[in-house]
């Protein structure tokens, strides 16, 4: 059971790491910083669906 949770964990990490790289590695600096932000914000709204997902599998999982 405790692999599920190490699983979402580095799923989880790794999406963030590669959302907050690729934020930054913009190079497209014609886009407004309000859109930029909106972006960001709205990735990490996914992050945070994708762990309450992985959450809830888990907890399914737990019960006997």
């Amino acid at each position: 059971m405790n692999i599920f949770l190490i699983l979402s964990i580095i799923f989880v990490t790794s999406y963030l790491l590669v959302s907050i790289w690729d934020f930054l590695d913009e190079e497209d600096d014609t886009a407004p910083e309000e859109q930029a932000l909106a972006e960001f914000l709205q990735r990490r709204q996914e992050i945070q669906e994708a762990y309450l997902i992985a959450q809830k599998e888990l907890f399914k999982r737990r019960k006997f």
